[in-house]
């Protein structure tokens, strides 16, 4: 199978695997937002989302593993070194981290003002079960990031699909029986479980010579493992870690009922932002290549269209989501979810539509520079924790956070980014902005006028908003299409014309 070939399947099977994800929990949240009530739901969001530190050296050394698993793809001996290596990593991590699920169990009504003391037996066990299950986690996490290194997506991913239609099943068939956090943990452990045990034989099939030791294990590849890692845990992990402390803090100053409308507030927005991650991300191994042959104007021309592009793949939804948020959430949730959600959420939404600036990110990883993404991630997680701190004596507990991370985001992903990335690859700052950002915002503006306008006109009032919705969608599209995809229209557009002549010429 070809380069070309191999690398668009495994895009479409991570796609794929991100979407039933995604419909996953768009249909198993509300169920137990009904089932469990406000306060049970806040409560399980807070030790499930909350206390997942964890997964952030999961992810980092996960990459690790994909990349020293296809370095040493063909030398047997070093690559199950590598694999043993990060499996041991796990099991020592995993360990701890159960143990430590046990200890905060004991204490967690005094440390959060969130979990009432009616609720202080059902947290306890659930506690245990997050520590549980995300050991379970890590320990499948060392055969999927082989599997990946064998450019096995598609077995990776396939299993990922079945362990989130398990979670979604079990979670749903549990509820029925029995109302309680623990039930809705329960349900997470044994999807995870059975994951892991099919990751591992998975990984054994794809790469037959793969044996895990305990013991023999080689100091060099235990430095590379970490050594690739410390910048992944800085930069991808920054993000983890922001969404985990801030959960933490709502839990920690608000009710159960202000971690719910954190919790719901932030689910959509993350989705949208996943999508725009995974687009992105294809533009990595691209730049690489066009670094390492010195090809200086296509890495020009991938930062100014992408973008555009990547900025209609987030201001489309943005915007229609922005106008539509209290529709969606009541299409969604029904009326389970508190009021304070739908302003909330809006405030996240601003957060979240700088991301067509992070074009910059792969960009400048391709090209090798790293250091400087490294310490303004950190400088971003000081900043949100700081403003949040700040924002909790002027507003509601849960708004701080996301006022928090609509500042730091804009400064960082909207001014610091294109100026630091243009300034690397010697693009000037007007022709950037007048290239790739002014037609964005200027569809922006017109398109708010336009959906402002028509959902205040009286002969509108009378339609169904899923109506409204989509002709207000229409709008933005072709609004967006002419002024920020032009080029791909007028591309479209030739193609076209040339199709239509050639099926003159056959006749």
């Amino acid at each position: 199978m070809s380069l070309k070939k191999l690398f668009i399947i495994n895009a479409a099977s991570s796609w794929a695997a991100m979407i039933v994800s995604i419909f996953s929990n768009l249909i198993v949240i509300p169920i137990m937002l009904s089932k469990l009530g406000v306060d049970k739901f806040g409560v399980w969001s807070l030790l499930s989302y909350g206390l997942a530190y964890p997964a952030i050296l999961q992810s980092a050394l996960c990459l690790a593993i994909n990349r020293y698993v296809a370095y040493y793809n063909n030398d047997p001996k070093q690559l199950n070194f590598c694999v043993s290596a990060s499996f041991v990593t796990f099991l020592i991590l995993s360990m701890m981290t159960v143990i430590a699920s046990i200890i905060v169990s004991f204490y967690l009504t005094n440390m959060f003002s969130s979990i009432p003391l009616s609720l202080a037996k059902d947290a306890q066990t659930g506690c245990i079960l997050v520590g549980m299950t995300l050991a379970v986690t890590m320990l499948g996490a060392s055969f999927s990031g082989a599997l990946m290194g064998r450019q096995a997506y598609t077995v990776s991913n396939g299993i990922t699909i079945i362990g989130d239609t398990l979670r979604g099943v079990f979670t749903i068939v549990f509820l029925l029986f029995w109302n309680s956090i623990a039930t809705v943990q329960f349900a997470f452990l044994l999807s995870s479980s059975i994951s892991a045990f099919l990751m591992y034989f998975a990984a054994k099939k794809a790469i037959p010579f793969l044996k895990v030791s305990l013991i023999n294990l080689s100091k060099r590849n235990l430095i590379e493992l970490f050594s690739f890692t410390l910048h992944s845990i800085a930069r991808s992990g920054s993000t983890i870690f922001i969404q985990n402390t801030l959960l933490l803090l709502v839990g920690w100053k608000g009710t159960s009922s202000d971690v719910t409308v954190f919790t719901i507030a932030f689910r959509l927005p993350t989705f949208l932002r996943g999508f725009i991650s995974s687009a992105q991300n294809v533009f990595l191994p691209a730049v690489a290549t066009l670094c390492a042959e010195n090809k200086l104007d296509e890495i020009k021309s991938i930062a100014k269209r992408g973008t555009l592009l990547c900025g209609i793949l987030t201001f489309i939804p943005s915007i229609l989501l922005f106008f539509f948020t209290g529709e969606v959430l009541q299409f969604w949730l029904g009326n389970n979810f508190p009021n304070e959600t739908v302003n909330v959420m809006r405030v996240v939404m601003i957060s979240t539509t700088p991301a067509f600036f992070e074009i910059w990110l792969p960009v400048l990883v391709g090209m090798g520079h790293v250091r400087a993404l490294t310490v303004t991630s950190l400088l971003t997680v000081l900043g949100v924790i700081g403003i949040t701190m700040l924002a909790f004596e002027y507003t509601t507990v849960p708004m701080a956070p996301a006022i928090a991370l609509a500042i730091t985001y804009v400064v960082r992903t909207a001014v610091w980014m294109p100026i630091y990335g243009s300034a690397k690859i010697s693009i000037p700052s007007l022709e950037y902005f007048k290239t790739s950002v002014f037609p964005l915002f200027l569809s922006v503006c017109i398109t708010s006028i336009v959906i402002i306008s028509f959902k205040r006109w009286d002969f509108v009032q009378n339609f169904h908003w899923i109506i409204s919705l989509t002709i207000c969608a229409m709008f933005t599209t072709i609004i967006f299409g002419l002024f920020s995809a032009r080029e791909e229209m007028r591309y479209i557009f030739t193609l076209f014309k040339k199709k239509l002549s050639l099926i003159g010429v056959s006749r």
